[in-house]
């Protein structure tokens, strides 16, 4: 594991059905990336490969276009992400696009921990179905050098790049046609706190404590985000000005 990533925290916004399913099942669920919201998922968009495309002579051949555009189209759908945010602050912005404001949780971990909890291996089968897993930070406007294949399933347009995202991929050969599989988790040594959602009820912040009891999970569980303790902050310390004028 790079030196660089191995305690970078990571997290990772969860709805209430999403963390049931993550412990219920002890489970990771990786999503096929041709359905992610960016349309560029897992098409290379190298110089490196532009150049290569250039200088050969098949090139030229429309014939050679259109096999080559169908093939790299067709293997997007060979890989399957799991995908977190390098960030130890929430955002506010994340909190209302990726879960319910009211009813969601924020969950975050390191590099090494997450990656610790995983029972993935490589290996191909005696069919020939080959299965290898990556991880690694996104590269966003294809800036990196190309130096594999699977570059493309870690490389994003640069108007993503405020997502900061650093992503576990899966690799499948043949391509399945489910949109998600799942890795087991040995364990939830994983979680290094929980927050719940700005929005969440007292009902709701008593569910997930019982929840995290249910699973003997060690960290504890923020009382309220810093979202609604730094805005409570800033009302308090208006309403005192107003009170001193």
């Amino acid at each position: 594991m790079p030196s660089h990533l191995k305690n970078i925290v990571i997290c990772r916004y969860f709805s209430l059905s999403g963390l049931l399913d993550l412990l219920g099942n002890s489970t990771l669920k990786f999503k096929k990336i041709s359905l992610f919201e960016d349309k560029a998922e897992g098409i290379p968009q190298y110089t490196e490969i532009i150049d290569s495309l250039k200088n050969s002579a098949k090139y030229v051949s429309p014939e050679y276009s259109c096999e080559r555009k169908e093939n790299i189209l067709k293997t997007i759908g060979n890989y399957y992400a799991s995908c977190w945010v390098m960030n130890d602050t929430e955002s506010y912005l994340m909190w209302k696009n990726y879960t319910n404001y009211y009813e969601g949780i924020l969950l975050f971990s390191t590099v090494e921990k997450l990656i610790d909890s995983l029972e993935i291996k490589s290996f191909e089968t005696e069919d020939r179905n080959i299965l290898n897993w990556f991880f690694g930070e996104i590269d966003y406007g294809h800036k990196a050098k190309y130096d594999s294949e699977h570059m493309r399933a870690f490389s994003k347009t640069k108007y993503f790049e405020a997502e900061k995202e650093f992503r576990l991929v899966l690799y499948r050969h043949p391509a399945s046609n489910e949109e998600a599989v799942s890795s087991k988790l040995l364990n939830t040594d994983f979680i290094v706190n929980i927050i719940c959602a700005p929005g969440a009820s007292r009902h709701f912040y008593d569910l997930i404590r019982q929840i995290v009891i249910d699973h003997s999970i060690g960290p504890h569980i923020d009382k309220e985000p810093d979202i609604k303790q730094n805005s409570r902050v800033v009302l308090e310390d208006f309403l005192r000005t107003e009170n001193h004028s």
